[in-house]
C-alpha cells in the first residue's frame, strides 16, 4: 500500500513537472509570435496578420488551459501529500501504542519481581535478627554474616553488580574502583557467611543455655489412703531471672540511624524493661551482650520507617551508673 502511494505521488509530480515545461514552451512561442506579428505589421501583410492573429488566440487557450491543469494538479498533489502524512500518523502512533504496551507489560513484571524481592528481604531480616538473637555474637561478626544494615549495603551492591546504574537503591561497594566484573555475587557472599558462621560458632565455648529441673527425691511407700496425683515427668526449662533478680538501674541503648536519600540523622532510645531482659536470658552479658544490642536494635527498627537506615548503636553507660546508684 504505501508502494503505490509513492508511485502515484511520483506520478502527480511528474504531471505537474510537464505541465510546467509545456507552459514554459507557450511562452516561447508566444513571443515568436510577436515577433512575426511586428514583421507583418511593418510589411503590410494582412493575410500574414490574420493567421498570426489566429495561432495567438489558439495558444492564448492553450495556455489557460495549462495553467488551470497546473492549479489542479498542485491540488491533487496537496491532496495525496496530506492523505499519505494522515497514513503515516496513524501508521506511527500505532507502532508508538504498541510500545507502550510492552512498556506496561515490563512495568507489570517488574512490580510483581519487587514484591517477591521485598517478601524475601523481609525474611532475610527477620530470620538475622533471630540468628543474632540466638549466639553471643561479637560486634564485628554482623557484616560478614550480612545482616541488618549489612544486607541492605549487599543487595544494593547486587544491584549495581547486575544492573548498573538502572535500579534505584544501586551503590558502588569502591568509589576507586567501579568495575562491576570485580565485585563479589550476592550469592558468594551468602556462601561465605555461611562458612564465617560455621567457624565462629566452632571457635565459641559452647555454653548450656537449658537445664532439666531435678526429679523429686523418691519416699518410703506409705499406706494408700486416696488416690496419688500423678507427679508430671521432668522437663528441659529455660532459665529466665525473675523479677526480683532483675539488673539494678536503667538499661538503655541509643540507637541512631541515618535517611538514605537527605542524610538526616534520627536517634532512638530504648530502655529495657522485663520483657527485653526476658529475651536477653540466654546472652552470658544479659542486656549488655549482644542479645541485648540486637533486641534494642529491632525495636528502633520497627519506630523510625523504611528509608532510614541503622548508623550506630551505643549502650548509656552514665545513665546506668546513675540510676544503679538508688
Amino acid at each position: 500500500m504505501a508502494k503505490t502511494a509513492k508511485r502515484v505521488r511520483n506520478t502527480t509530480a511528474q504531471e505537474i513537472e510537464a505541465a510546467l515545461a509545456d507552459q514554459s514552451a507557450i511562452e516561447s512561442r508566444k513571443a515568436e509570435l510577436a515577433k512575426e506579428r511586428q514583421r507583418c505589421l511593418l510589411a503590410g501583410d494582412k493575410d500574414g496578420l490574420d493567421k498570426i492573429r489566429g495561432k495567438i488566440t489558439s495558444l492564448q487557450l492553450e495556455e489557460e488551459d495549462t495553467k488551470e491543469l497546473i492549479t489542479l494538479l498542485q491540488a491533487r498533489a496537496a491532496d495525496e501529500a496530506a492523505e499519505q502524512a494522515v497514513k503515516s500518523r496513524k501508521d506511527h502512533e500505532t507502532r508508538l501504542l504498541s510500545r507502550q504496551v510492552q512498556h506496561r507489560d515490563c512495568l507489570v513484571n517488574i512490580g510483581q519481581i519487587v514484591g517477591d524481592l521485598g517478601k524475601a528481604v523481609r525474611q532475610a531480616e527477620a530470620i538475622g535478627v533471630e540468628i543474632m538473637a540466638g549466639w553471643p555474637w561479637a560486634w564485628q561478626d554482623p557484616g560478614p554474616l550480612l545482616i541488618g544494615a549489612h544486607l541492605q549495603a549487599a543487595i544494593s551492591h547486587e544491584f549495581y553488580r547486575t544492573c548498573g546504574q538502572s535500579l534505584p537503591g544501586w551503590k558502588a561497594p569502591s568509589v576507586s574502583d567501579p568495575r562491576k566484573e570485580v565485585i563479589p555475587s550476592l550469592q558468594s557472599k551468602a556462601d561465605a557467611a555461611v562458612e564465617y558462621a560455621k567457624r565462629r560458632i566452632a571457635e565459641t565455648p559452647s555454653r548450656a543455655l537449658v537445664r532439666p529441673t531435678p526429679a523429686p527425691a523418691a519416699e518410703l511407700p506409705r499406706p494408700v489412703q486416696a488416690e496419688a496425683a500423678a507427679v508430671p515427668p521432668p522437663t528441659d526449662q529455660v532459665i529466665t531471672a525473675a523479677p526480683s533478680n532483675m539488673p539494678r538501674g536503667e538499661h538503655a541503648f541509643s540507637v541512631s540511624f541515618i535517611h538514605d536519600a537527605t542524610g538526616e540523622e534520627h536517634v532512638e532510645t530504648i530502655v529495657f524493661g522485663p520483657p527485653e531482659f526476658q529475651r536477653c536470658g540466654h546472652d552470658p552479658l544479659g542486656p549488655l551482650g549482644p542479645a541485648g544490642r540486637e533486641v534494642a536494635i529491632e525495636i528502633a527498627q520497627a519506630r523510625v520507617p523504611d528509608d532510614y537506615v541503622l548508623k550506630s548503636v551505643t549502650f548509656d553507660m552514665q545513665r546506668l551508673i546513675a540510676t544503679s546508684e538508688d
